[in-house]
């Protein structure tokens, strides 16, 4: 199903700002899948391996280390 434009309205575009919703789990459940199958990322590896300044936001939320 689609939503026509309003009158005077644009497209959709690089920049366009949308809310965020629950949707969003699934989208990037998409992209997360595709980039696997690419093998630009690997499921099974932890995050913090992948983006190491994600330990000190671990440890400042939790107080345990990472």
């Amino acid at each position: 199903m689609t939503t026509p434009l309003t009158k005077g309205s644009k497209a959709p575009g690089g920049d366009t700002v949308m809310r965020i919703g629950s949707i969003t789990k699934a989208f990037t459940g998409e992209v997360l899948a595709h980039l696997a199958t690419r093998n630009t990322v690997q499921l099974a590896r932890p995050l913090i391996k992948s983006w190491p300044e994600l330990a000190a936001v671990a440890r400042q939320k939790s107080g345990k280390s990472a």
